[in-house]
């Protein structure tokens, strides 16, 4: 039981990674079934993307216009940053807005400027 748990969870995770983004062709737009037409999407998961061409992976609109294979593009991030919140960045490249060095001690007492103020990640944040 205890051993169960741990493989369950890195099983979804990798399931979660590799699903993660969406086909796209060389010239941006969404495949198409093998007759050209456009893939079934009513939410349905019984339903296949495009009838008749197969079950599975068979099934699923691999066809593009422009004769490229398609290829999974990923989403883009919010923030760009790490842990997808804005205005983080490291204490290197933290500034003051007064031109003063930002002083990180272990003390939350002390302030990081020598105005008294937070150190910010650019001067557009002063």
């Amino acid at each position: 039981m205890l051993f169960i748990r741990p493989v369950l969870v890195l099983f979804i995770v990798g399931i979660l990674v590799v699903c993660e983004g969406k086909k796209v062709c060389a010239d941006g737009s969404t495949p198409t079934c093998e007759n050209g037409s456009t893939p079934v999407r009513d939410q349905n998961r019984s339903t296949p993307p495009c009838p008749g061409q197969g079950s599975g992976r068979m099934g699923k609109a691999n066809t593009c216009v422009d004769g490229s294979t398609p290829t999974k593009v990923k989403k883009a991030k919010k923030g760009g940053r790490r842990g997808g919140r804005q205005g983080r960045c490291s204490k290197s490249e933290k500034i003051c807005c007064d031109g003063s060095t930002p002083s990180f001690d272990q003390n939350r007492n002390t302030p990081q400027c020598g105005d008294g103020e937070r150190a910010t990640c650019s001067r557009d944040l002063c």
